[in-house]
């Protein structure tokens, strides 16, 4: 064999793919964003300034908090108050899972993913006045 040395950086997919290799909760779940603390019920704030930023140390906490966890009831109930999970991937100390989620091209523009995000759940349209 051969000695390599090699880095994962970003981890780019479509959305449900890069929520299960990421282990956070899906996209349709309460905690539902890898980078903010908005809740699915508020998924209709657009105003980036009021949502508070996950922090790696937040995330690598919350995750190893899980990790510990004794039972699984309590690694469910970790689970769903903060929508992480441990990760292999966390043993790479550069790994931030907060910040290097990428949704691949494909789905976001061939596939009409940002398509459908903005004209069904922010509402733009060119049809309209303020579209």
């Amino acid at each position: 064999g051969q000695r390599i040395c090699a880095a994962v950086i970003p981890l780019i997919s479509d959305l449900p793919t890069a929520k299960k290799l990421a282990v956070f909760m899906s996209a349709t779940a309460k905690n539902f964003c890898s980078h903010c603390y908005l809740t699915y019920d508020q998924i209709h704030d657009l105003n980036f300034h009021n949502w508070k930023l996950w922090s790696w140390e937040e995330h690598l906490m919350n995750a190893y908090v899980w990790k510990k966890a004794s039972t699984k009831e309590e690694q469910n109930d970790i689970f769903g108050a903060y929508g992480v999970r441990w990760s292999k991937l966390l043993h790479l100390p550069y790994w931030d899972p907060t910040s290097y989620i990428v949704i691949d091209s494909m789905h976001c523009f061939y596939l009409g993913l940002f398509h459908h995000h903005a004209v069904h759940i922010w509402g733009m349209d060119a049809a309209k006045d303020d579209g």
